[in-house]
């Protein structure tokens, strides 16, 4: 059976050397279409300039020593050709929806690769929707092909691997760097240039690729996934705060939003035109003498908010009354900042802890980091979600 693989650009296909700030490039632009370029950007590994131009999936796939040996066949498609910051939940969703059809003509799974910036995000984005048994597979590189060593081609071929493999099925979206297997639940980027970049602070790789083969050594329990949700964009730029602006189609379907969550639906479903403004949700990070006066207003421009807090969910004693204020008004979150570990319950009293904080309604993320927290409440705030169906999501999901 076939593995579709969808290429969204990134460290993993830049390739040529160009002038700082030149938009330059080959093969697909930011729409897929013919002739577009992208900006210049050096990918995580340095090197002797800054690299250009873009490799289509066939440029990709061609460069992976025992690919073709492998006999699957590839069903490449050129998606999109953007720098990962400046990917949108438009054009994962769209990519989502395609990989549904992809799944429902026979596809034994996904390969999506991308620059791993936000990798982390993308890959839990997909796994809160993602329906299917079939295995959704992201994955990049740290270091370009212009780089003594460059890390994507081991990567792909290990991301082929586990698409099509059937210890794979059922584990919904997975990230695949280093010969490791991360569930996207706990993934994070805990390096800015190394090729072991990605790890599962929590919880460890589920599996590994060794020899060829794939061996999974835990099965994360799945979640059912979250329900369609018309209020996100079709397309459109990233905004300044990283939520999406409203803009042009994504792909060819100018009124689709969202991909349908239901495994009856193996198509991608039919989606909701004419979507209203998507919910915008604000990432707060708590620091040192911190007042909050930066949150001023903020509950009249979103509909949402994620504070990072220290260590266990404590904020300063001055910011406490301030969120309070601001959690009567809008759903606030409570994650911690440190990357790893859990937000706690009912071990600290003090003003600004996180028994205070959660008597003034701010919602505990448990193990969410402040990023996946954010992913998880924008969905469920686009899907009309109140202050007590968030509550009961993050109690289920954190």
């Amino acid at each position: 059976m076939a593995v579709a693989l969808f290429t969204l650009g990134g460290t993993i296909a830049m390739a040529g050397v160009g002038r700082a700030g030149q938009d330059v490039g080959r093969g697909g632009g930011d729409d897929g279409g013919p002739g577009r370029g992208q900006d210049v950007g050096r990918g995580e590994g340095g090197g002797g300039g800054p690299v250009v131009a873009r490799l289509t999936g066939a440029d990709l796939t061609a460069a992976v020593p025992g690919l073709t040996e492998l006999g699957t066949p590839l069903e490449i498609r050129d998606a999109h050709a953007v720098p990962s910051a400046s990917l949108t939940t438009s054009h994962m969703l769209a990519v989502v929806r395609d990989a549904s059809r992809a799944v429902a003509e026979g596809a034994a799974g996904v390969v999506v690769t991308q620059g791993t910036d936000t990798l982390e995000e993308t890959a839990y984005l997909v796994d809160l929707v993602w329906p299917h048994e079939e295995p959704f597979v992201l994955t990049g590189a740290m270091r370009n092909p212009t780089l003594a060593g460059p890390d994507g081609p081991a990567n792909l071929l290990a991301a082929v691997l586990v698409a099509e493999a059937a210890e794979a099925r059922g584990l919904g979206a997975l990230v695949v760097f280093n010969d490791e297997i991360h569930a996207a639940r706990w993934a994070r980027k805990t390096h800015s240039t190394s090729t072991a970049a990605f790890a599962s602070p929590n919880a460890g790789p589920i599996g590994h690729v060794i020899e060829g083969g794939v061996r999974v050594l835990a099965r994360p329990p799945r979640h059912e996934p979250l329900p369609v949700a018309p209020a996100l964009p079709s397309g459109g730029p990233a905004g300044a705060d990283g939520s999406d602006a409203s803009g042009g189609p994504v792909g060819s379907e100018a009124s689709d939003g969202f991909v349908a969550a239901d495994a009856s639906d193996a198509s991608g479903g039919s989606v909701a035109a004419g979507a209203s403004e998507a919910p915008r949700v604000a990432l707060y990070t708590a620091a040192l003498d911190d007042d909050g006066a930066l949150l001023d207003g903020l509950a009249d421009t979103h509909a949402g908010l994620v504070v990072a807090g220290f260590g266990v969910g404590h904020v300063p004693a001055p910011l406490a009354p301030v969120l309070g204020a601001l959690a009567e008004r809008i759903p606030v979150v409570l994650a911690s900042r440190c990357g790893s570990g859990s937000v706690l319950r009912a071990t600290y009293g003090a003003v600004g802890s996180e028994v205070d904080l959660q008597r003034r309604g701010l919602i505990d993320a448990g193990l969410l980091d402040p990023y996946k927290a954010r992913i998880l409440l924008r969905l469920l705030l686009a899907d009309g979600a109140d202050r007590s169906a968030v509550a009961a999501a993050f109690a289920r999901h954190g």
